[in-house]
Order: C-alpha cells, then structure tokens, then sequence
C-alpha cells in the first residue's frame, strides 16, 4: 500500500493537499470497488496505516488537518522539520492529557470505590 500511496502524492500537483476521503477513494479503486460498494472507514484504516507505514521507510509525508486538509509530500527540508515540530506539539500535549487522565481516573476511581463501601 506504501508504494500506491507515494506514486498517488507524486502524481498530484506540488503543493496541492490531497484530500483523505479521496485518497481513501483511491485505495477502494484499486481494488476495483465502485463508489456505490466503497466502505470509507475501511479504506480510511488502510490509507493511515499506509501513511504510518511510508513514513516508517522515510517518505517524507505531510498531513493536516486545517482547511485545505489531506496529504501531500513535502517539497523541502523545511517543510519536513516544519511538520515535526507539529508532531512534537502533539505529542506533548498527548503526554499532558495523558497524565491528567491517569492521575484524575485514579482518584475519581478511589472516591467511587469508597462510595461503594457498606458503611
């Protein structure tokens, strides 16, 4: 699917996002689905884990979500440390909401357990 995918952002015109419902449109034609037969949210998995997956190899694939969102390649090395420093946002905020959540589920947790309590 990797390779599908960057023959798909190379073909595109440089710059232009490619949308993700159209690239996952374009993994349901590959394999000879018609519109009327394409399950989004299963060529929607395939189409992450190939993006997962050409960035695991090194293809330098950008993503966004903002208005016009999709994918494309980058066209530099400043767009690629541009998009990391996205990535690593990201990732800290991840690890913030990740330690606020454990540490209020275990007390909000403790204090429903204790409310079970027979007294």
């Amino acid at each position: 699917h990797v390779d599908f995918l960057v023959s798909l952002l190379r073909h595109g015109r440089a710059g232009i996002w490619m949308t993700r419902e159209g690239l996952a449109l374009e993994f349901a034609l590959e394999d000879s689905l018609d519109r009327i037969t394409y399950k989004h949210t299963h060529y929607d998995r395939r189409l992450r884990q190939a993006v997962e997956d050409a960035r695991r190899q090194g293809y330098p694939v950008l993503s966004r979500s903002s208005a016009p969102g999709g994918y494309r390649l980058a066209a530099s090395m400043e767009e690629v440390e541009a998009f990391l420093h996205e990535l690593d946002s990201r990732i800290e905020s991840l690890a913030v909401t990740r330690a606020q959540l454990l540490k209020n589920a275990v007390r909000h947790l403790h204090l429903r357990q204790l409310e079970l309590l027979p007294r």
